[in-house]
């Protein structure tokens, strides 16, 4: 998962401009990768550590949901 939208502000963030060059770079490596740009789920203000911001629980939610919609997909080796 690529989350973007961090440093959100009257500026915008330096590297929203490419930011989907990361995802591109990861579909080539082959990783099946997933953008989500989080003013599209109604989360804003965020800096680089979402794990310490005040919204932490949200992004959380939405990386939750989106590992509970993958894991199905996700082929497991037999020990």
């Amino acid at each position: 998962m690529a989350l973007s939208g961090f440093q959100e502000n009257l500026f915008g963030a330096y590297h929203a401009v490419y930011d989907h060059c990361t995802v591109k770079y990861l579909e080539q490596a082959g990783v099946q990768a997933t953008w989500v740009k989080l003013g599209d789920v109604a989360i804003h203000g965020n800096g680089h550590m979402v794990m310490l911001e005040k919204n932490n629980l949200e992004i959380a939610e939405v990386m939750s949901r989106w590992l509970t919609k993958v894991l199905p997909l996700v082929t497991r080796k037999p020990r």
